[in-house]
């Protein structure tokens, strides 16, 4: 054992962190980073008073990003140029499941046409949409929007998968490659009253994204299923 694997080897918790930041590498941060995939874009999110974080002090009706950690505030505005959007479904009820097909595609990819030349719903696309409109919150669907935030010189996501968020993406979809501004929305009716996104246009556009962002577009549109062995074999998910 060399002398700096011995000093790592009797390091407290607190001197182990300055220990391994010390050792050699050849491998940059972005590379960590590219090799995480795309699924560890961070994502944006409206923090309204239903979301648990707000119980811990996080200012209501503020934009945050959210990754790893805990969610940073962007304020209670955020700029964004839309770069691309595709279609999502996801289940966590128990393994992650995440499909961005939502029609059946054969071996070669091309999608499946019913004797009528209407596309065939992708079952487990469809599965997690009729989920969706019970009382779990494990199921969620829609559009999800690629984003760049000039501000934070950060490329992020928009899962879109509440209703109110799937009314509110056509407008988003007709701003790609334009920049626009959140915002948070009181809606109103006659029994519930909550907060939501809406996009409005954008009075001082801000700095383009760097020469990175067709590979991050490609990248983006060009996803791979997540799907359990369990649920490939069978074309669902496990019933309970």
């Amino acid at each position: 054992m060399s002398e700096a694997e011995k000093a790592i080897a009797v390091a407290d918790q607190t001197d182990l962190a300055a220990a391994l930041s010390s050792v050699p590498s050849t491998i940059d941060d972005d590379a960590v980073d590219a090799s995480m995939g795309q699924e560890f874009m961070p994502r944006l999110q409206l923090m309204t008073s239903r979301s648990g974080a707000c119980e811990d002090g996080f200012p209501i009706n503020h934009f945050a990003l959210i990754s790893n950690g805990a969610p940073k505030d962007i304020g209670e505005s955020v700029d964004v140029l839309v770069l691309a959007v595709r279609p999502k479904a996801m289940s966590n009820e128990d393994a992650t499941l995440v499909t961005y097909q939502p029609f059946a595609k054969d071996a070669d990819g091309v999608v499946q046409l019913d004797a009528d030349g209407n596309k065939i719903a992708n079952p487990i696309f469809a599965r997690i949409q009729s989920l969706s409109e019970g009382d779990s919150t494990a199921y969620m669907w829609g559009p999800e929007f690629l984003l760049w935030l000039p501000e934070q010189e950060k490329y992020v996501t928009l899962f879109c998968c509440t209703k109110t968020l799937r009314r509110e993406a056509p407008q988003i979809k007709d701003a790609i490659s334009t920049f626009i501004t959140f915002i948070p929305h009181k809606i109103e009716t006659k029994k519930y009253s909550w907060v939501a996104i809406q996009s409005i246009e954008c009075s001082t556009p801000g700095v383009m994204p760097g020469s990175d962002v067709i590979s991050i577009v490609t990248k983006f549109k060009t996803p791979e299923d997540q799907i359990p062995e369990e649920v490939e074999e069978t074309g669902t998910e496990r019933e309970r």
